[in-house]
């Protein structure tokens, strides 16, 4: 008889097919019990390798043995007693059908009732035949002459199926598909948008208008923009809900409002005293509220808490971190400074385990004190990661600036400085430097040295000197007051202001009274964004409001005689500047600006009024003054300079020297710095999986 024929006659070929069959059906039993059972890693290979090295054998064995009737004899005994061969060839056949059938069967269940290859965040689905999802990366530059609109609240939004994403520019709001080359504009926007967030059907997307302060929703397929709500005064962070209402935080907590209709928001979660939250969430029970805890400002220490909303229970989740947000794998993906974290995260037990891991660096996060501190990333619930990349460094630089237009370079290190302000002597400069951790340094002009005045906790901004030059008042960076310290760095800071936190912002120092015994101070309050209060510098008192109503008023500066004050205000529509007297403020006001005009600044001699008009280009206007004790009156506007330097609204970005006849300026080193780049990663589940595997 030949090999084959004594191949068949022995059965090999059956025992080998009832051995593959077998091995392959127990190696998916092991792979579906693993999980359950909480059996090792190791487990699965163990069982491979042991099937593996099982099939020679079980060949050999084949060829030696003979299954019969009454038993596994030798093949040669079985010869000897004329055992029909059919018998025991019936016998594995049957076997071999029966583990047929039962692999069918296991197909079946494990496909349709388990479900687990349609399940794209189960890690069973990456089987023997599609392999791991791939994980792939690519970058979003923006399109030339386009910015983001404002980095200091979230403005980038990925939609639940992570099939496209919105983001804000200082035009408007862009909506930009994965199937696609380029973005589209979605709704332009004045001042742009913030708080982005997308609804659970991705249809639309709501957001807080800057210009109107209103939350608002728009089409993704287009249309006039319907507004949700009024009066949001600042946007910590937001999300829709699978029941059709938006969560957002403000200063007294966290509120919840229709996003169908036009309706006055609810508070649901109030926050104590020295307590911000932001950056809410509902999470799958629809009971518990995912969001941040931290100091006013000081977002570098904030805990991540889940709270019910029909017990008040409070649960600490993380220590260490803000914009957190709950994945369908049973993660929580936070912030820490310019990194992602995760940790695996129980929603039945509001237990984290395993320990946190990295998962992405170089995430741009707005972590000063006057932002939100928003980390600018989102994660779409298939598994699309998008985050908006870090500037490099802003530069600039700090010149001299004569009426005729001529530079004289003040040779500081470049750095991004904001907020210069020349002592009365005329000999030292303070400056807010927000790369050096935000902290105020003090600039010698003649002998071209500088030493720090703020030291940690984020420093402070916005300095001001006493009329003595002996003291520099400022806002710390973590605080809600206004704090001053001795400008010649001896002793440590105090106390200044001593007052209530104004109900949607912390105050900012903007001028002394010649005499120094009053400190103005910008704020915020209810229903507005900004008003101008004064204080008694003995610390012992109230703020006195000097502007307060339905209008923005900033950047207070008095004359040098103390009897006139003047400010910009938005009342007309748009900035402007304007002049009242002092203290009698409510007795007369003369507009100074007529075609737009903001930061005000009186010269040393009180004959002028100095105010930048914004246009293409920014200009430097002077206004005369002529004013006695009883009568005021302005002269004609003239434009001293052209503007290249910088400039914002919000506080005054320039400074005028003793003689009047020279401007301290900041000179940006370009655009070139601002960061225009948005990192997409797809299947990023596959990644986090692996990273931080997901609780038992």
């Amino acid at each position: 008889m030949s090999l084959l024929g004594e191949i068949k006659r022995r059965k090999v070929f059956q025992v080998a097919a009832v051995y593959a069959v077998a091995a392959w059906l127990s190696i998916q039993i092991v792979d579906v019990i693993g999980e359950p059972l909480n059996l090792p890693d190791w487990f699965d290979t163990f069982v491979i390798v042991l099937f593996a090295v099982g099939f020679p054998i079980a060949v050999i064995l084949a060829w030696a043995f003979d299954l019969t009737p009454e038993g596994i004899k030798t093949d040669s005994a079985a010869r000897v007693n004329a055992i029909p061969a059919q018998l025991g060839g019936q016998r594995l056949n049957s076997v071999l059908q029966s583990l047929v059938l039962l692999a069918v069967g296991f197909l079946v269940v494990d496909q349709y009732l388990l479900g687990r290859a349609g399940d794209p965040t189960s890690a069973s689905s990456e089987n023997s035949f599609t392999g791991p999802l791939q994980v792939t990366r690519f970058v979003y530059e923006l399109p030339d002459g386009q910015t983001f609109g404002n980095l200091g609240q979230s403005a980038l939004a990925l939609s639940p199926d992570g099939s496209r994403f919105v983001y804000s520019a200082s035009d408007g709001l862009y909506l930009r598909s994965m199937s696609e080359l380029e973005s589209q504009l979605l709704v332009a926007t004045e001042a742009g948008g913030s708080g982005l967030v997308f609804s659970p059907d991705a249809e639309a997307v709501a957001y807080r208008d800057r210009a109107t302060r209103q939350l608002k929703r728009v089409s993704i397929s287009g249309g006039a923009p319907v507004v949700i709500t009024d009066e949001i005064n600042s946007s910590f962070g937001a999300s829709w809900t699978a029941a059709g209402t938006v969560l957002f935080a403000q200063l007294e907590g966290i509120y919840q409002v229709s996003a169908l209709r036009d309706a006055p928001p609810e508070l649901i979660i109030p926050t104590g005293p020295g307590e911000q939250a932001s950056y809410p969430s509902l999470l799958p029970d629809g009971d518990s509220v995912l969001f941040s805890i931290t100091a006013p400002g000081d977002w570098g220490s904030g805990e991540i808490v889940a709270e019910s909303l029909s017990t008040g229970e409070r649960h600490l989740l993380v220590a260490g971190g803000t914009n957190a947000k709950y994945l369908p794998t049973g993660h929580l993906v936070y912030a820490f400074e310019n990194a992602l974290f995760g940790v695996a995260f129980d929603l039945d037990t509001f237990t984290v385990s395993g320990g946190v891991v990295s998962l992405a660096e170089g995430v741009y996060r707005a972590a000063q004190a006057w932002q939100s501190g928003v980390a600018q990333f989102d994660v779409s619930d298939n598994g699309t990661l998008a985050y908006i990349t870090p500037s490099p460094a802003a530069r600039s630089t700090l010149v001299w600036v004569d009426r005729n237009g001529d530079e004289s370079p003040i040779p500081i290190v470049p750095s991004n400085y904001q907020f210069p302000r020349i002592s009365p002597d005329g000999r030292r400069v303070a400056i807010d430097d927000r790369n050096a951790d935000n902290d105020i340094w003090i600039w010698d002009l003649a002998n071209e040295t500088r030493i720090r005045l703020t030291l940690g906790a984020g420093g402070g901004d916005m300095p001001v000197w006493t009329p003595d030059g002996t003291h520099i008042a400022y806002h710390p960076a973590v605080g809600e007051v206004i704090n001053w310290q001795a400008s010649n760095n001896v002793g440590s800071p105090e106390r200044l202001v001593i007052g209530e936190r104004p109900q949607s912002g912390a105050f900012h120092p903007e001028a002394f009274s010649p005499s120094g015994e009053l400190l103005f101070a910008g704020s915020g309050s209810s229903g507005t964004f900004g008003d101008i209060g004064m204080f008694s510098t003995d610390g012992d008192a109230e703020a006195i409001w000097v502007l307060r109503g339905p209008y923005r008023e900033r950047n207070a500066h008095v004359s040098s005689d103390g009897r006139w004050i003047a400010y910009q205000s938005d009342e007309s529509g748009r900035n402007e500047v304007y002049v009242r007297p002092f203290p009698d403020v409510d007795r007369d006001r003369w507009p100074v600006s007529n075609g737009g005009g903001a930061t005000p600044l009186w010269s040393p001699d009180g004959q002028e009024i100095f105010y930048i008009e914004p246009g293409s280009p920014d200009q430097l206007i002077s206004v005369s003054v002529e004013a006695t004790e009883t009568s005021f009156s302005l002269g004609a506007r003239t434009p001293l300079l052209d503007w290249p330097y910088r400039f914002t609204d919000g506080a005054r970005t320039y400074d005028v020297s003793s003689d009047g006849q020279r401007f301290l300026a900041i000179k940006d080193g370009g655009n070139e710095t601002r960061t225009r780049q948005i990192i997409v990663v797809q299947n990023w589940f596959s990644e986090l999986n692996r990273l931080a595997p997901p609780a038992e």
